[in-house]
């Protein structure tokens, strides 16, 4: 799994995957608290 922690990194994943037919995202929220 990756972890997208800065605008840059969710930038340059999206330009990477904007040719697939569909992606799956998992919304479940990881808290390090």
């Amino acid at each position: 799994m990756t972890t997208i922690t800065t605008t840059a990194a969710l930038a340059e994943f999206c330009n990477e995957l904007k040719g697939a037919p569909f992606i799956a995202v998992d919304t479940e929220f990881m808290r390090e608290t």
